[in-house]
């Protein structure tokens, strides 16, 4: 059910990655991705229907309107509002940890504390996400990411003019 979703993803990243600086100049204007966004939610119920969303034609639809969605996102230009960008940068730096770990955050306000106000479960599920995500991608994200790349960094060889090769008849040691 979920693959499709992710190989949209992986299509808008490839076409942001092709797209060259130049093309950016045609680009559609961002304050008409949100509109678009919207416009998408609104063919998905239309065309969902009375189907569920994990029956087999709910699954098409949602595969369809995510590849749509991932194939338009280079067609758009990027946001140059600071007011916007900078946050979305900080979601963007803790999605991963937002993106796992949300559930258990709203799992833990909704079992242990149902006599709380719904305001505040969501204020507290929210604080708890990000505190969650704050200090996973600190102590566990980041300093792997930093590991993967020390790995797998690339060492260069010695170039073979700066070996030194032992004279004829001289022992080393």
């Amino acid at each position: 059910m979920f693959p499709p979703m992710f190989i949209a993803g992986m299509v808008a990243y490839k076409l942001l990655v092709r797209r060259a600086a130049e093309q950016r100049h045609n680009a559609l204007p961002s304050w008409a991705w949100p509109f678009f966004v919207l416009g998408l939610f609104a063919l998905q119920a239309w065309l969902m229907g009375k189907h569920h969303i994990e029956s087999p034609n709910g699954v098409v639809v949602d595969a369809c309107i995510c590849l749509a969605l991932g194939i338009a996102i280079p067609a758009f230009g990027e946001l140059q509002a600071c007011w916007i960008a900078r946050p979305s940068q900080q979601v963007a730096k803790y999605s991963y940890g937002i993106y796992l770990l949300h559930i258990p955050a709203l799992t833990f306000v909704l079992c242990y504390l149902p006599e709380m106000p719904l305001a505040m479960k969501a204020v507290l599920a929210i604080a708890l996400t990000a505190l969650l995500s704050f200090v996973s991608f600190h102590f566990i994200e980041d300093p792997l990411i930093r590991l993967g790349k020390r790995l797998t960094q690339v060492t260069p060889a010695p170039c073979p003019s700066t070996l030194v090769m032992p004279r004829e008849g001289v022992t080393q040691v």
